[in-house]
């Protein structure tokens, strides 16, 4: 290693004592002890009652008593961009509006995002594209709300159930939000995969998706706690750490290295950029500081929900997790 890099370590050996809060990740935050405003927009598979978010927040605020705020926006019918016949230009039956009155009304710090669905269903017409150009531009509202306001906000992007009804492109619709979030990559964007667990589902064991999803559009409270609840805490719980730059899920030495040895240079997430800004600086030093010594090993969950699924057990010791606080 150069003179010049070691000294950036040694640099960073410094910046550890200060109080530094730079976190990504739900799950992290909320163990720093923060409390976040967590949202919610998209169709009628997030706005029914007791569906996948409804149980995802309460869980969270079991977890993490008097930190979490729940807002949910979603509403049924909706698309990306899409109003059907009767309704304005811009409303709450489109994604944008429903966005807007997220960022208007409810100062979030976190965003789950779900249209897929709908922007597959074939009487709305939205081309593939056109769905993801409309996740982008959500996305980039998001951020630029988050720089004028001065926070990074956590996002959230999800697939859902699998659905036959007018949908028969859905895969890809799904697949273009993963290819959107991909693109967007960082320590603050999340995409969460439900499909293939509910697709697996319905491959090996119809009788029971039948169950889950009677109408075959919405999934039942029970579906939602035995299939979809399981991914979304296990993918919040291992999310990627915010200065691991090596992904091994541990903030250490080597994570500093790789920084040291691009010090003002341009460079990606594997370089040490982990405010994603493309150049490698004190900002990140600081975010590596911020987490320094943690750990993901320290959250575990056991079985794979799709195993548990096919064997008709349900949720029931699905989750296998305790806060590092509580020992």
């Amino acid at each position: 290693m150069s003179p010049s890099s070691r000294c950036i370590l040694v640099l960073l050996i410094g910046i550890l004592s200060m109080a530094l809060t730079a976190q990504a990740g739900i799950i992290q935050r909320l163990e720093s002890s923060q409390s976040m405003k967590i949202t919610a927009i998209g169709t009628s598979l997030t706005a029914t009652a007791n569906n996948w978010f409804t149980q995802t927040g309460a869980w969270l605020q079991n977890e993490y008593p008097g930190q979490v705020t729940l807002s949910n926006r979603a509403v049924g019918a909706s698309a990306s961009a899409y109003n059907p016949p009767g309704y304005p230009p811009t409303g709450p039956q489109d994604g944008m509006g429903q966005l807007n009155d997220v960022l208007t009304l409810d100062d979030p710090d976190a965003i789950f995002i779900e249209f897929a669905i709908n922007d597959a269903y074939t009487v709305y017409g939205i081309t593939l594209a056109q769905s993801q150009a409309n996740l982008q531009t959500m996305i980039d509202m998001i951020r630029a709300w988050g720089t004028s306001h001065g926070k990074m906000v956590d996002l959230v992007v999800q697939s859902l159930n699998d659905c036959y009804l007018m949908r028969p492109n859905l895969p890809s619709y799904y697949q273009g939000y993963e290819s959107v979030a991909s693109a967007n990559a960082s320590p603050y964007m999340l995409f969460i995969d439900n499909y293939t667990n509910w697709k697996y589902l319905h491959d090996t064991n119809l009788p029971l998706w039948n169950t889950y999803i009677p109408d075959g559009v919405h999934p039942s409270p029970t579906g939602a706690t035995n299939v979809t609840l399981p991914q979304v805490q296990s993918s919040l719980l291992n999310q990627l750490v915010p200065g691991d730059a090596t992904g091994d899920g541990t903030v250490n030495h080597e994570d500093a290295a790789a920084l040291a040895a691009r010090w003002g240079q341009s460079g990606d997430w594997a370089d040490g950029d982990f405010d994603c800004d493309g150049v490698i600086g004190p900002v990140d030093a600081s975010i590596l500081a911020a987490n320094w010594d943690y750990s993901t090993s320290e959250a575990t969950i056991v079985p794979e929900p799709s195993t548990l699924v096919l064997l008709g057990m349900g949720a029931a010791g699905l989750l296998v997790w305790r806060r590092r606080h509580q020992g």
